[in-house]
């Protein structure tokens, strides 16, 4: 009797996902961690527009719900990075639009005049201000550890800049702190230098840089 052979059972694997390409891949962690961002301004801007955090001394957190302006103001030596929406700032006859994309730096301080361009209540404008430590930038660029960075960026206080991954996740991990204000003391420092870092190896590092060094000699 001639034995039956049983066929093996077939086996369906799964195909591993394709990961993304490097240019897409970028953009899910940027709006990863942007969306994170805005979380953290939602839940700590609850009745205001502009939460100054006492533990956090330094950091401003924004958010408007309709486009607004023209606001008359003064910009602090700063760096602005907008979470959702986007923003005009006018400062004499330039004008800088900054957005996800780019952020804002401020050496001086600067008269202003402001338009909140992209908001709704479904959607509002969010931001957050870091105030720059002069001081620091110059500890930092006195070191002489810092990498090459283009020049010819020109003389301006004001300027706008590209919002890289390595920035951007350092912010974030400024703002996390804020659920961790034990740990604000030893940590944030490090991580507001990183900051500084990140700025001053960028596109506009090398008008960052110079001043740092004015700021510095001048306190």
């Amino acid at each position: 009797m001639q034995q039956e052979v049983l066929a093996a059972p077939r086996i369906e694997r799964a195909q591993a996902p394709e990961a993304p390409p490097e240019g897409e891949l970028e953009a899910l962690r940027f709006a990863a961690v942007q969306r994170g961002l805005a979380q953290a301004i939602c839940r700590h801007l609850v009745d205001a527009p502009m939460h100054r955090p006492a533990v956090l001394p330094g950091l401003a957190l924004v958010r408007v719900d309709n486009p607004t302006g023209p606001i008359c103001g003064v910009y602090e030596p700063s760096l602005a990075l907008v979470v959702q929406g986007a923003k005009r700032v006018m400062l004499g006859s330039e004008t800088f639009v900054y957005d996800t994309h780019h952020f804002l730096i401020t050496s001086l301080n600067l008269p202003t005049v402001t338009y909140v361009l992209d908001a709704s209540t479904e959607k509002p404008f969010m931001s957050l201000v870091m105030s720059l430590d002069l001081q620091e930038i110059n500890r930092l660029v006195l070191e002489g550890r810092l990498p090459p960075v283009p020049t010819g960026t020109g003389e301006r206080a004001m300027a706008i800049g590209r919002v890289r991954w390595p920035l951007l996740r350092a912010v974030q991990r400024l703002v996390d702190l804020l659920d961790e204000p034990d740990s604000i003391p030893v940590v944030a420092p490090l991580v507001q230098r990183e900051i500084l870092y990140w700025l001053l190896v960028s596109d506009e590092g090398e008008r960052l840089r110079r001043i740092g060094v004015a700021g510095g000699q001048s306190q």
